[in-house]
């Protein structure tokens, strides 16, 4: 009886002890997570979980249907993956979502930019990028972008956009999503284009991108007491705030494009982006002002070569109608391939059908003027802009413009130094030829319509000012003494002129009229009276720290003067349309 009793007494206290002193798991509590996603989304990760007291649940995200976003969890939390830790108590939450904001009113649009589109649509608020879908036939979905013919995926900060690498002639459609870190709204409107080429007309840049001012060069534009210089205005002005656009490449206000011996442009038909510089059909063998439309030769170093950097002719030319009175040399030069002056060369250039073209030539004064790069060149370099005129000789170029005061002369143009200058036309000089008419006409062609004091050049769309400064307009003519100035005091004067401006070099070279002399003007137009002398341009030398680009009203000569206070020119103002 006492040991019965003994053992029941054990036996309690011992299911006592373990019960007091933890030996059973069960009794630890235990809580329900539980993860719900509301209407556009899903949650991924076990979304019910049991977990002890104080232990961690697992990871789970909420996740975004296509054209949705997460925007927070029920009980404030803002990340789509969440964990919670050293749970405490049961947890139920759901995930919120919300619409993405779709980009709407896209418009695609060619605008003969090579190969390119240009797209624009209404910006999304506070929008984080863009995705720019495309392909060549219709875009239904975007998740079956990859089974569409040239399909293609860009990514933008903002609109406007340019899509390049596209084909010429083939149409092309666009979607554009709104993206925002993971997510991605649905596609706006679609919208198709059908990308060409065409030139953009009216003049190139000179190359300057910068200002210079005190025996200082190379400053940026503006400078105070130095307004209104070149780079402030035009093409260059865009380039440099990058608003410019390209149907190529090239430095600064330059566009120039690479052509094929087949006559494709880089990038188009059987042209490839980046072609080599050689004889094959696929091959580099012209180059494209993109602005002209002008298409130019690319020189070879291969000696005994008929296109040769280093071959020389003497100028000829047996038209009556263009070679100004005088025919010149006949094979006087020193060459391979034809006889050695510039109609020969021009004959054997086109009978090898040099990129699908028979009409090249001999350019014009203009038509070099027109892709000088006015910056300083750097020793072995390229005296042409950039990398697209290879092998060209670093010394004067013959152009097809004879010399109006002295017919057995005419016109070369120094790409190392930039200068133009008349030599007879028995010497021997270095030639590159030129294909083609600029879009909107003869780069040497300067026809005017006047209007009392101003005067419209019918090819650039440019006004100018039939007098100089000093004088003013008067029952058709020009009254007063033409001032001369220095050139700050000639930018400082165009400055003070409402609506007016200081010209560049190219706009100003663009009213010489080559076929005429003492002046180089037409009178008829610009009655300043002015024979001798030059005029001021807002275009620095940018190879030195006191000197500016002029050209001489005599001839039409550019050359450079100093910026110096006892340097005076005269002056004549220009303004857009």
């Amino acid at each position: 009886m006492t040991t019965r009793r003994f053992a029941v007494t054990w036996l309690l206290a011992a299911l006592f002890l373990a019960a007091g002193c933890g030996g059973s798991s069960s009794s630890t509590p235990s809580y329900t997570l539980l993860y719900l996603a509301a209407d556009d989304g899903d949650v991924q990760g076990p979304a019910e979980q049991t977990v002890r007291r104080g232990d961690d649940g697992a990871p789970v995200t909420a996740v975004a249907d296509p054209g949705y976003r997460f925007t927070e969890w029920s009980d404030g939390n803002t990340d789509a993956t969440r964990q919670d830790m050293a749970v405490e108590t049961d947890i139920e939450v759901t995930a919120h979502f919300a619409a993405m904001t779709m980009p709407t009113d896209l418009e695609a649009d060619a605008l003969g930019y090579d190969g390119q589109a240009h797209l624009d649509w209404a910006p999304v608020p506070q929008g984080a990028s863009y995705h720019i879908y495309v392909a060549s036939e219709p875009i239904h979905d975007i998740a079956d972008i990859g089974t569409l013919a040239d399909h293609n995926r860009h990514t933008v900060d903002a609109p406007p956009a340019h899509v390049r690498g596209l084909q010429n002639g083939r149409e092309y459609y666009f979607v554009v999503t709104h993206v925002d870190g993971d997510n991605e709204s649905l596609p706006g409107n679609q919208a198709s284009a059908t990308p060409f080429f065409a030139p953009v007309g009216g003049l190139p840049g000179t190359g300057v991108p910068a200002c210079t001012a005190d025996g200082e060069r190379d400053l940026p534009c503006p400078v105070a007491d130095f307004p209104g210089q070149d780079a402030e205005f035009g093409r260059m002005a865009a380039a440099l705030d990058g608003t410019l656009l390209k149907s190529g490449d090239g430095p600064d206000a330059f566009d120039f494009s690479r052509i094929c011996h087949n006559g494709d442009a880089a990038g188009q038909g059987d042209c490839p982006p980046e072609p080599a510089l050689g004889p094959a059909a696929d091959q580099w063998g012209c180059t494209r002002d993109n602005v002209t439309g002008l298409l130019w030769e690319a020189k070879i170093n291969h000696s005994g070569a008929l296109r040769h950097q280093g071959n020389t002719y003497t100028w000829h030319d047996p038209d009556t109608a263009t070679n100004g009175g005088d025919a010149g040399a006949i094979d006087g030069g020193d060459c391979s391939g034809s006889a050695c002056d510039t109609a020969a060369f021009a004959a054997a250039v086109n009978q090898e059908g040099l990129c699908g073209q028979q009409n090249w030539r001999l350019p014009s004064m203009h038509e070099l003027h027109a892709i000088q790069a006015r910056t300083p060149q750097p020793a072995g370099g390229s005296p042409l802009p950039g990398e697209h005129f290879p092998n060209v000789p670093r010394s004067a170029l013959w152009s097809a413009t004879s010399s109006a005061a002295t017919p057995s002369r005419a016109w070369l143009l120094s790409f190392l130094s930039s200068t133009t200058y008349d030599r007879d036309k028995d010497g021997a000089r270095a030639v590159m030829l030129v294909s083609g008419q600029a879009v909107d006409g003869p780069l040497d062609e300067a026809v005017f319509t006047v209007s009392d004091d101003t005067a419209l050049h019918q090819r650039t769309g440019q006004q100018w000012r039939r007098c100089a400064a000093g004088q003013t307009f008067d029952n058709g003519d020009c009254v007063g003494t033409p001032e001369i100035l220095t050139w700050q005091a000639a930018l400082a004067y165009a400055d003070s002129v409402d609506g007016w401006r200081l010209p560049n070099i190219q706009e100003l070279f663009s009213i010489i009229d080559k076929q005429r002399a003492n002046p180089a003007l037409d009178t008829s137009v610009f009655r300043s009276g002015l024979s001798n002398g030059a005029f001021w341009s807002s275009t620095p030398d940018l190879g030195s720290s006191n000197s500016a680009w002029v050209v001489g009203i005599r001839s039409g000569q550019t050359n450079r003067y100093s910026t110096t206070s006892d340097t005076q020119r005269y002056v004549v103002l220009v303004r857009e349309e």
